[in-house]
């Protein structure tokens, strides 16, 4: 729902919290290597998405394309903390 969803604002990333204790829950603890990874991918994919919309919609300059590249590497990021998420909670293999 987050990662599809055609508008992207930070009240929709609160639907994370509901896997969250889920998978806290379930399975063993967290490597710390992981968390760092995926916090990291999730971060950069929302600052270069941030940062390129602000330049576009405040600015007016013409950044279509890196738009589309950091649009790209926020929904990888998502879809990285979903897997990560559903693994640890042990729903996929």
């Amino acid at each position: 729902f987050v990662a599809l969803n055609k508008v992207s604002t930070v009240q929709y990333f609160v639907w994370y919290f509901a896997l969250l204790p889920i998978a806290v829950a379930r399975g063993e603890s967290w490597s710390r290597r992981w968390v760092t990874a995926c916090a990291a991918a999730w971060v950069c994919g929302l600052a270069a998405w941030l940062g390129t919309a602000y330049h576009l919609e405040f600015r007016g300059w013409p950044v279509w394309l890196t738009l589309q590249c950091a649009s790209a590497m926020l929904f990888f990021a998502h879809m990285i903390l979903i897997v990560a998420l559903l693994r640890h909670a042990k729903l996929v293999d």
